[in-house]
């Protein structure tokens, strides 16, 4: 959708699954899965605020983002996949929020 230009369907198709994944994530709060997920939702809602020019908001998706996958890395000390998400998150995180 993004890589088509349709961003108001992507907007929708990314809440939709960041409400999705946030319900699995208060539901089971030790499902590692389920706060990845969360990232990862956090993460691609930032990126198309930023596509869309609002920075703010894109700083706040990525900063949740960040802290969501460092919590994995906190308590999945030995996943490297982990890391990698966490390091992306928080390189993604400065470069838009400075």
């Amino acid at each position: 959708m993004v890589a088509h230009g349709n961003l108001p369907e992507a907007l929708k198709a990314f809440r939709e699954n960041l409400t999705m994944a946030e319900g699995l994530a208060q539901n089971d709060p030790a499902n590692t899965q389920a706060r990845i997920d969360l990232g990862t939702s956090n993460s691609k809602l930032g990126a198309l605020a930023e596509k869309t020019g609002d920075r703010a908001v894109a700083c706040r998706y990525l900063k949740t983002a960040q802290a969501l996958f460092e919590g994995v890395v906190k308590s999945e000390p030995d996943s490297e996949d982990a890391k990698r998400m966490a390091e992306s998150a928080a390189e993604e995180a400065a470069r838009v929020c400075g």
